[in-house]
């Protein structure tokens, strides 16, 4: 599934090559891509968009090829609903659709119009799915070309911030990037499909499944975003990059190894939650002041003694998880981070403590410590201990 919003043709043909040439196997795969804009778009966009629909549906649309499918369309939106996520909803829902009326609980893999891909990355998602039979979900492997310092910095931070939250063991640590992602089909209706949003549709859409614990990760092969800027969405990685080269700073700031700190010592007593006793008002008063004052704004009492009362020992934990979720990890990270002992810091001393603490070997240069890190993650397949 590949929309495309203003884009040029060879940045959607390079894409498009790479998925020619991969490996297949036994597999086929239906390419759909979607040409979209809204309906109040500018007259230079609507010309790019007719004219690289015409050019994708010469070029790819009308390929013979045993195992391989391109489908090319085009779509304008209404533009009060309009955004990346309502073009990831078309196409995905098209090929729910498609699986639903062949009687195929099949896979739906999402990827953007200027990602490239690895060989033998269809081989490694379909292997992904048919090996773990209990997963729905699954974050892929990314990688972006190391052409700037801002995009440095940038895969730094989204690495950096997993990779803390798993020294808490939290189980929705998955990167959720929309570019690299996939899910069996009937898991994907069954959870009301893709989230209608401008941006940050991929952190919504994933946390479906890490909440039921259905989320895996495919570290065997890769995609390859791009790092350019963008005006397309207002955050993401081309908002992050457009916005750190307006700045003076050699690095992007991130979150305080000090807020992880602060959030562990109340994660580490999550697994005391199944001895079934009700927790009370000292639960919160041990908790550094700025914590005690987020758990009072959630009513964290009152929630955490009802899910105690309607668990069983052997799933309040995973119950617990399900109410305080990745949505409300970062609501509490950003509570805190207000507090100056937990403001933001700059990448490479948020680094430095993560190397530190996993034992990894410190390069003292981004670059090269990025390359570590990608390593590290490569090695690891995350299940919550």
């Amino acid at each position: 599934m590949i929309p495309c919003y203003d884009e040029d043709f060879i940045v959607v043909d390079n894409t498009l090559q790479s998925l020619l040439y991969m490996d297949l196997d036994s597999l086929s795969c239906n390419i759909i891509i979607l040409i979209n804009h809204n309906e109040v778009a500018d007259v230079q966009v609507v010309n790019k968009s007719k004219a690289v629909y015409d050019k994708l549906k010469a070029k790819y649309d009308s390929l013979d090829l045993p195992a391989l499918r391109f489908n090319t369309y085009y779509q304008v939106f209404l533009t009060k609903e309009y955004g990346v996520g309502v073009a990831r909803k078309w196409l995905m829902d098209t090929a729910f659709i498609h699986f639903y009326e062949n009687n195929q609980n099949g896979i739906i893999i999402n990827l953007d119009a200027d990602t490239t891909v690895a060989n033998n990355y269809l081989i490694e998602i379909a292997d992904f799915f048919k090996t773990n039979k209990t997963k729905e979900a699954c974050s892929i492997a990314y990688e972006h070309p190391l052409d700037s310092s801002a995009i440095i910095n940038y895969e730094l931070h989204l690495r950096y911030f997993i990779n803390m939250q798993r020294l808490l063991n939290l189980p929705f640590a998955y990167q959720t990037v929309g570019s690299a992602m996939a899910v069996r089909s009937e898991a994907y209706a069954k959870e009301g499909g893709m989230v209608k949003r401008q941006a940050g549709e991929d952190f919504y859409f994933l946390h479906k499944y890490s909440k039921k614990q259905t989320l895996g990760e495919v570290n065997t092969t890769k995609v390859f975003p791009s790092s350019r800027t963008s005006h397309r969405v207002p955050f993401g990685t081309g908002k992050a990059i457009a916005e750190y080269n307006k700045r003076d700073e050699e690095e992007l700031k991130t979150y305080a190894p000090s807020a992880f700190v602060l959030l562990k010592e109340f994660t580490d007593n999550v697994p005391l939650l199944t001895e079934g006793i009700n927790i009370s008002e000292d639960y919160i008063s041990k908790h550094n002041n700025v914590f005690a004052d987020f758990l009072k704004s959630i009513n964290a009492v009152n929630e955490i003694n009802k899910l105690i009362k309607n668990s069983k020992p052997d799933t309040v934990v995973k119950h617990f998880y399900v109410w305080f979720n990745a949505f409300t990890f970062m609501k509490a990270l950003h509570f805190i981070n207000n507090d100056e002992l937990y403001s933001d810091v700059v990448i490479s001393e948020g680094i430095d403590f993560l190397f530190e603490t996993l034992g990894l070997n410190n390069q003292w240069d981004l670059k090269e410590n990025l390359i570590e890190l990608r390593k590290y993650d490569i090695a690891s397949d995350w299940k919550v201990s």
